[in-house]
């Protein structure tokens, strides 16, 4: 299959896109897990007792949401780009039959 230039840059762009979104998506999740562990720091709650920071972490870990942040736009985007490319081609169809 051959890409042309606006395929390159929408490959480019979607795997950029997937990394940053991977990175900024987890590193929310961590912040939240320190947070998590320091509001544990200083309560005697029975469920603060055993937390412990990889624990922490653990809990605020979910990796359905770090997937669907970093993949889910990157389809939508790909189908708007085609949708939009069709319709644009129609429409300029529909000037040229005319003239």
């Amino acid at each position: 299959m051959k890409l042309n230039g606006w395929h390159r840059i929408g490959v480019v762009l979607s795997v950029l896109w997937a990394i940053v979104a991977f990175c900024w998506t987890r590193s929310i999740q961590v912040k939240n897990g320190h947070e998590l562990f320091r509001s544990c720091l200083y309560k005697t709650t029975s469920y603060c007792e055993n937390i412990s920071l990889q624990s922490a972490l653990d809990e605020t870990a979910n990796w359905t949401d770090v997937t669907f942040f970093s993949l889910f736009p990157i389809v939508i985007g790909w189908i708007l780009a085609f949708l939009s490319v069709k319709v644009f081609k129609w429409i300029k169809t529909g000037f040229e039959k005319i003239t």
